[in-house]
């Protein structure tokens, strides 16, 4: 039984962080659920998060605002986020991408939802998805070869798609590029057998486990060079550090950072949360916070997550 249930998360780089916020709220809809900062690296800048009203795992997109370097699109990266919509809305979406003079390819037939990952051999990335983590292939249209986890469909599906002459992208932090794909598992202790599991099968440079204030994760880059995360759950979830109906509406530190907010604060771009950013209707499940102060949830025997408890900050998201 696969310990990997489907998707959590999807991380990109973007350019400034109004821009991301205004595209993301405004013309994709998605929710603002979190303010907050990249927890590693010398260089203070956003890390936001994104969603559906429920903040619901599996349809959170992160983004990191970075400046500072642009990064090298290419092989070995995420080369497409694919979002799903209600049946019969296509159209209407095209439409709308059209009135905010999006880019966009049209209406087109490839039978997936999820993160595309462009690769320049598909049979370790295939055997990496299959052994490692418990997907299945369910199909293969030209290039594309899709995997499915579970029940497949909406946040359950992955696509490889073959590229054999697309020079590699970059690996760092780099605007314009997506950064990492993340799957959701349930809980510490499946996190810990995800990485016993990787161990086994020779994928040792998997990191250790990271808190990441909001759920643990782990990190292994696969033989395609896609850095994939695993990610459980914390108690509270993205409710732990303020009430659901208020997220994304201020700026949130983890507590490591708190005693230095005036010097982050003032490496990073204002930003302006759009009035309507707010939850619609009641969620189907309010996390339930934790106490202020309260450490993280406990983790898979043996195992303690990682967690930076300094910094020193050189500056902030400004161009070199």
């Amino acid at each position: 039984m696969s310990l990997v249930t489907g998707m959590h998360h999807i991380t990109v780089c973007a350019g400034g962080a109004q821009e991301d916020v205004d595209f993301l709220t405004q013309v994709f809809g998605q929710r603002l659920i979190k303010q907050t900062v990249l927890f590693d690296g010398r260089y203070a800048h956003y890390h936001l998060y994104y969603a559906n009203a429920n903040a619901e795992p599996g349809s959170v997109y992160t983004t990191f605002p970075y400046n500072r370097v642009q990064g090298r699109p290419g092989s070995g990266q995420i080369s497409a986020t694919a979002y799903s919509v209600p049946k019969g809305t296509a159209k209407f979406w095209v439409d709308h991408l059209n009135r905010h003079n999006v880019e966009h390819g049209g209406i087109q037939e490839r039978g997936f939802h999820g993160p595309v990952l462009s690769v320049r051999e598909v049979a370790e990335t295939e055997r990496f998805f299959v052994d490692a983590r418990g997907f299945r292939k369910t199909g293969v249209e030209g290039a594309h070869h899709r995997f499915e986890i579970g029940e497949g469909g909406a946040a359950r599906t992955v696509v490889l798609v073959h590229e054999p002459d697309r020079p590699s992208g970059s690996w760092t932090f780099g605007a314009g590029t997506a950064h990492h794909m993340a799957l959701n598992v349930a809980n510490d202790e499946a996190l810990g057998e995800q990485k016993n599991l990787y161990e086994e099968l020779g994928y040792t440079d998997c990191s250790e486990i990271k808190d990441r204030n909001y759920f643990h994760s782990i990190y292994c880059r696969c033989p395609g060079g896609i850095l994939v995360e695993c990610a459980a759950t914390a108690e509270g979830a993205f409710a732990r550090d303020e009430p659901f109906e208020q997220l994304g509406t201020h700026m949130l530190l983890p507590p490591w950072f708190e005693a230095r907010r005036a010097e982050i604060m003032a490496m990073l771009e204002p930003i302006q949360v759009p009035e309507n950013d707010q939850p619609v209707g009641d969620p189907v499940v309010i996390p339930v916070a934790a106490p202020a102060g309260s450490e993280p949830a406990s983790t898979a025997p043996g195992v303690t997550p990682s967690r930076r408890t300094s910094a020193l900050f050189i500056g902030g998201d400004r161009p070199q």
